[in-house]
């Protein structure tokens, strides 16, 4: 058996010997203490200089300086002199189309004429004037209607009963100023709500309850349907022109 002491001592040698090499720099061939106690000091960080600390300053702003009130002196428009031009002149002044023109309507519409002078409104002033006068038509229509289809059949019927009995007309009850314009004539066709509904027409109304004949002032009225009942339906048309030829003659014979 190895005794214990002998282990021991011979491990005591191994060790010294082992701590001998130390010395000779085979594990730290770098000898020098300094250095290496640097090599093991931990690593110095670098400082990053700090930046100077900058004041902020107050500022104050103040608003800018209000404009002054500039006048613009405005400059009136220059007027063009404009010579008087009379309305003689301009109607005495003579048409005449080119001959493109000329010829462009008679392609175009052949039908159609060219005035060399513009026509007179004698006519027109004297129709426009008329309700002021007397009227001289033996045979008036009195109507309220405005729109152009109804006033078209009240014409149409104007112009039939003028061709056959007398002359007829058809008046607007609006455009009855004095009851003075119904002197001239001898008979009246007209809606019975048109003249109910007519205050200057209402004040002359009369009707019979015995023969269930209406007046206005003397003039006797033959009673009308309104518009849209003849001319929706042609039969009822065809109705109303035999009723007139019976009535209209004797009436217009029929002294006032």
């Amino acid at each position: 058996m190895i005794d214990s002491r002998e282990l021991y001592r011979e491990l005591l040698k191994e060790t010294v010997a082992y701590l001998s090499q130390f010395d000779q720099g085979k594990f730290f061939p770098c000898t020098d203490p300094t250095l290496f106690a640097a090599k093991n000091q931990p690593a110095k960080k670098e400082e990053i200089p700090s930046r100077p600390l900058i004041k902020k300053q107050s500022v104050s702003f103040s608003p800018p300086p209000k404009k002054e009130n500039v006048k613009i002196l405005e400059t009136a428009p220059v007027k063009k002199e404009e010579l008087p031009v009379s309305s003689e002149s301009i109607l005495s002044a003579p048409i005449t189309p080119s001959v493109q023109i000329q010829e462009t309507l008679k392609k175009v519409a052949p039908s159609l004429s060219i005035l060399r002078a513009i026509p007179s409104d004698e006519e027109a002033c004297t129709v426009k004037n008329r309700w002021k006068l007397k009227s001289a038509a033996a045979i008036l229509i009195l109507t309220n209607e405005k729109k152009q289809e109804p006033i078209s059949f009240w014409h149409n019927l104007a112009k039939a009963i003028e061709g056959h009995f007398a002359l007829a007309e058809l008046v607007q009850i609006e455009s009855i100023e004095k009851i003075d314009f119904l002197e001239g004539c001898k008979l009246i066709l007209a809606v019975e709500k048109d003249i109910l509904q007519s205050k200057k027409m209402y004040s002359f109304y009369k009707k019979l309850p015995s023969t269930h004949e209406v007046f206005l002032g003397a003039l006797p009225v033959i009673i009308l349907q309104h518009s849209s009942y003849y001319t929706d339906n042609p039969n009822n048309k065809r109705l109303l022109w035999n009723d007139l030829c019976k009535k209209i003659p004797p009436l217009l014979s029929r002294p006032l």
